[in-house]
């Protein structure tokens, strides 16, 4: 099957995964006694949330460094602090909203108002999604041969490592890449591999932004004494979010849910619903009332000087 055939049929794919996922959450969500999932959020407290959101501030920090490690990458030389912000700004909307719209259309307008040049930018958006993308096939490849979650079960042990493997050399192969400084043409820009020294840093910013986010889920489950170890929990959430991207649904809603209550003992399901709506308040929803409030100032801003300008 060629690429461009493939093409075609990816539409028809995603339909399948959202058809999939709506059934497994409507399924779940049926079965929840809603009055037990209400009662476990009122036993929240101060001590847990607090836990869960010094987490999520220390995920939002690295995922900011991806943006300060790309402006060390194309040499740009503008204010880290500026960097900082339009990092921060960008990746909470692409977390709450989709890719789209914060990894590439935010940070294309914010981005160009601090001075860096579109192509440069469109450098940001693909070293930012390498930081993320090979470091979730390193890490995901690390846990499954270490520590092969139960729902990986159901396949052979030489499939499993086979799945680790290809994930880790992958990772391996990128760093090789990085080491020879090869080039590639994406989307028709020339794509210089960065030094392998900012290869390594990638890697590991990358695997400790998805170990913070499945620490999050696991700090909040064994606050309910849900039988669910860290690695569990961190390969659960792995292949919630390489769902959530298949099926194109901005912050994967549903879909995390769908793929813990399809994985986890039922008897445990109002409080799994629980944690997975506290950890989305904290790590969604709460930034999203800080970033789009700043976003929606920016633009009034520049549309007032654009304004006074004619």
């Amino acid at each position: 099957m060629t690429f461009s055939k493939f093409k075609k049929i990816i539409p028809f794919i995603t339909g399948l995964f959202i058809i999939y996922f709506l059934f497994a959450l409507y399924k779940g969500l049926t079965e929840i006694n809603w009055r037990e999932v209400k009662n476990s959020l009122a036993l929240l407290d101060e001590a847990i949330i607090f836990q869960v959101g010094i987490l999520a501030f220390l995920n939002l920090m690295t995922l900011m460094c991806f943006d300060q490690l790309a402006i060390t990458y194309i040499g740009a030389k503008v204010s880290r602090l500026r960097v900082a912000a339009v990092a921060l700004i960008s990746y909470i909307l692409n977390l709450n909203f989709g890719a789209i719209l914060g990894s590439v259309g935010v940070r294309y307008r914010l981005y160009s108002r601090i001075g860096v040049q579109p192509l440069k930018i469109h450098l940001i958006v693909i070293f930012s999604s390498l930081s993320n993308w090979v470091a979730y096939l390193f890490i995901f490849g690390l846990i499954i041969l270490i520590s092969p979650p139960i729902f990986l079960s159901m396949l052979t042990p030489s499939l499993v490592k086979l799945i680790a493997l290809v994930g880790l050399t992958i990772s391996f192969l990128y760093l090789m890449a990085c080491f020879k400084g090869l080039s590639f043409n994406i989307n028709n820009s020339l794509f210089k591999l960065p030094s392998i020294k900012l290869g390594i840093a990638q890697v590991l910013l990358g695997c400790l932004q998805w170990s913070l986010q499945g620490l999050m889920i696991y700090q909040l489950f064994n606050f309910f004494n849900i039988p669910f170890g860290y690695y569990e929990v961190l390969a659960t959430f792995l292949v919630a979010a390489i769902a959530g991207v298949l099926t194109h649904i901005p912050s994967g809603l549903g879909v995390l849910e769908a793929v813990f209550l399809s994985l986890t003992p039922q008897n445990f399901h109002p409080q799994v619903l629980a944690s997975l709506v506290c950890f989305r308040a904290i790590f969604y929803l709460f930034p999203l009332t800080l970033a789009l409030p700043s976003y929606l100032y920016l633009e009034t801003k520049r549309m007032f000087q654009s304004t006074n300008q004619h």
